[in-house]
């Protein structure tokens, strides 16, 4: 209804606080935050997950069909270029059963991406910035550089006869996505005690998995084995 001499502003105005108080309307969301514009990144694939950027955006090979395409799309023509497929030759390949299952597990990886890249890294990811389909089908992005992730730092450490605790797979893992950190920062990252934190560096590094860089508050740490490139 319009606002006029009968039905004031004053009066619809004090409805709205009152209905507000008693819990009656739903709060305003919060606006959004400034979000960084995506730029390319690792896409890297281990066994039980794929990470882009260090954010993992779907399961392992046995898990989905999500996994199957990335897989088929992470290959690479004779020039390096991503090889670009259509929608009926991946699903030919994937043995499924309509070519809509492509599309389906592509959108389903796009709204992963920028879901996860939003919450984990307040980066703006969109639908085309990993899977583009504007050159007659679906490729990766030239700006993507894929990394196998072999778990190779879980693997040294079986060699070395080394269980991992919880707090050196936080730090492994921190690592894994971030490249390099400080004490401080794998301490703040996994909230746990700074002397905690430096006596799990020191296990590492005594194992060989991790290598230390610096000295005093410039020291940081990074991984000794990294994922490579396939």
């Amino acid at each position: 209804m319009p606002f006029g001499k009968d039905n004031p502003l004053e009066d619809k105005i004090r409805e709205a606080l009152r209905a507000n108080a008693n819990g009656k309307s739903e709060a305003p969301e919060p606006l959004p935050s400034k979000l960084s514009p995506f730029g390319g990144g690792d896409l890297v694939f281990y066994d039980d997950r794929v990470e882009l950027c260090g954010t993992k955006i779907c399961g392992g090979r046995n898990s989905s069909t999500k996994w199957r395409v990335l897989d088929l799309l992470r290959g690479q023509a004779a020039n390096g270029a991503y090889r670009c497929f259509p929608m009926k030759d991946i699903a030919d390949r994937l043995k499924l059963t309509r070519p809509g299952a492509v599309a389906e597990a592509v959108a389903d990886l796009r709204k992963e991406c920028r879901e996860q890249m939003r919450e984990t890294a307040g980066v703006d990811c969109g639908d085309e910035d990993i899977i583009s389909n504007q050159n007659r089908g679906y490729h990766l992005r030239d700006w993507i550089k894929v990394l196998d992730g072999s778990d190779e730092v879980e693997q040294a450490a079986a060699e070395k006869r080394l269980e991992l605790s919880e707090n050196q797979k936080g730090i492994i893992r921190l690592l894994r996505k971030h490249g390099k950190r400080s004490p401080r920062q794998l301490s703040d990252g996994l909230n746990v005690l700074r002397s905690v934190i430096t006596a799990e560096i020191e296990k590492l590094s005594a194992a060989g998995l991790i290598v230390s860089e610096g000295n005093g508050a410039n020291k940081v740490v990074r991984l000794s084995v990294v994922p490579h490139a396939l």
